[in-house]
């Protein structure tokens, strides 16, 4: 199984490490942030980690097994119904699969209530999240948007799959260069004879939002290119990242660079840090440079991580296409810095990026 490799991804994917031959596995990656002219450079190797495997080490709750048992089982005929109204008048494929994600992701909101009493401890969700029970509440988690659509999409005769896996935090929450504890689960549908990656529960709109914010969501995660989706979605199977070459572990996925929907959508490029984690000497500081459209507007932050200090803005040049986010010396200790950009008719910077930066002494 393949699919075309967008340039992003083999941008990173020729700058990760090479094979651990003993081991079989990614070693560590080491990227220096440059620092400016006339001040000597060190490398300091990026910290190693142990990032969850997506099968073993991600807590998977009993949900994730009643979706896994639904292979097979009769769709409910209100779900089947619903999804013959929904897809009427869709004349193609494309149409079918593209009406059932935005009718799921415009109905069905994410259930904030559950999710908070599963990471307050709760061993099993308080709400069944089949399809038909989805549709009848209004409310569900991954599995259930999942699941659902799932079942909408083979009742229209779309070959369709849900997937299980590992993902990393989005939306520039304070944990996106972790990868979750918990499993997710998204879709692959077979459109024109080619399968397309889709996350009903990541394209939902959620309390509050923005409509223009959720309309941006809501596109990117509907046939997002196997090339960018790999950054924030691993799933169990390698076959099903439908990469040429598939990523070949956690440990790797672990070391990618944390890239968002908004560092894809205004055309950002990277252009001296490939990994999650990046390096730079305290006592001088650093550039990290990445390119942009010129149009495109370019911010950055930088906060101590794990702290509670307000985040401080840090100094952006611009060179045509180039933009150096400049890092001033520090004090030695991790810290998160984040890259914003936006589009000139956009009110507000989007994160479109972050790294965790380790100062050494």
């Amino acid at each position: 199984m393949s699919s075309a490799v967008t340039a992003p991804w083999l941008a990173t994917a020729r700058r990760l490490p090479p094979p651990d031959r003993v081991h079989g596995r990614q070693a560590p990656v080491q990227t220096v942030l440059d620092t400016p002219p006339g001040v000597a450079r060190g490398v300091v190797p990026a910290p190693t980690t142990t990032p969850q495997d997506p099968e073993r080490g991600a807590e998977e709750l009993p949900v994730f097994a009643a979706l896994r048992a639904s292979r097979g089982q009769p769709i409910p005929p209100e779900v089947a119904e619903l999804a013959q109204q929904i897809t009427q008048g869709a004349t193609n494929e494309t149409m079918r699969a593209r009406a059932l994600y935005t009718w799921i992701t415009e109905h069905i909101r994410y259930d904030v209530q559950e999710w908070a009493h599963i990471t307050g401890g709760g061993s099993a969700y308080m709400n069944a999240h089949d399809p038909l029970s989805v549709i009848e509440r209004g409310t569900t988690v991954c599995a259930g948007y999942a699941w659902l659509y799932d079942a909408m999409a083979r009742s229209v005769g779309l070959d369709s799959t849900f997937l299980i896996g590992a993902v990393r935090g989005y939306r520039g929450t304070p944990d996106d260069a972790l990868v979750s504890a918990f499993k997710h689960a998204w879709n692959a549908v077979r459109v024109d004879g080619d399968w397309r990656l889709l996350d009903a529960t990541w394209g939902a709109r959620q309390t509050g939002e923005a409509a223009a914010d959720h309309q941006a969501r809501q596109a990117y995660y509907f046939d997002t290119p196997p090339g960018q989706m790999i950054f924030d979605h691993l799933p169990e199977s390698p076959d099903w990242q439908l990469l040429d070459e598939p990523l070949p572990d956690a440990e790797a996925f672990h070391t990618l660079p944390n890239l968002k929907p908004a560092f894809f959508q205004h055309g950002l490029r990277l252009g001296n840090a490939f990994a999650a984690t990046v390096t730079a000497e305290a006592a001088a500081g650093g550039r990290l440079v990445v390119t942009a459209p010129g149009h495109v507007q370019v911010a950055a932050t930088l906060s101590p991580r794990g702290g509670r200090a307000e985040p401080r803005t840090l100094p952006v040049s611009v060179a045509g296409e180039r933009r150096d986010i400049q890092v001033d010396p520090l004090e030695p200790g991790e810290y998160i810095l984040r890259v914003y950009s936006r589009l000139p008719e956009e009110p507000r910077f989007t994160c479109s990026a972050d790294f965790v930066l380790r100062a050494a002494p």
